[in-house]
């Protein structure tokens, strides 16, 4: 436990790499500024990432459910792209909390397998917001 003697903005970021699976799961947490949606959010930076990105693919885009009650919702989009010479997938998952954006990015070097899938279905099914 951290006591700051001002308010502060959540803006960390988490890594975890699941090693047996060669994937990583990167979380990202933002403000969301005044007047701004998640939408936009997500519209921009899928922008920045073509522009940034060689051979940026967007794949499938939908609307789901996430948490321990199904009852957060979110948008989850996947795509590909090429970084350092290596293809790049990812599955983003992107939710607002209160005034915040959580952004879950499940990636690896490889296209996702079954393994894979049912990994990223648990973590999703299994999520808990405080």
């Amino acid at each position: 436990h951290l006591d700051f003697p001002h308010a502060i903005e959540d803006a960390s970021l988490n890594v975890w790499k699941f090693n047996t699976l060669g994937a990583a799961l990167v979380l990202n947490r933002t403000q969301l500024q005044p007047n701004q949606t998640m939408d936009e959010v997500i519209e921009s930076q899928l922008s920045e990432l073509k522009k940034a990105m060689k051979s940026f693919h967007l794949g499938s885009q939908k609307s789901i459910l996430i948490g321990l009650n199904s009852s957060l919702e979110a948008k989850e989009i996947e795509c590909e792209f090429i970084q350092n010479d290596q293809k790049v997938r990812q599955i983003l998952l992107i939710s607002q909390l209160n005034n915040q954006l959580l952004v879950l990015n499940y990636s690896q070097m490889r296209a996702f397998n079954k393994i894979d899938l049912d990994h990223w279905q648990h973590i999703k099914n299994n999520l808990e917001f405080r």
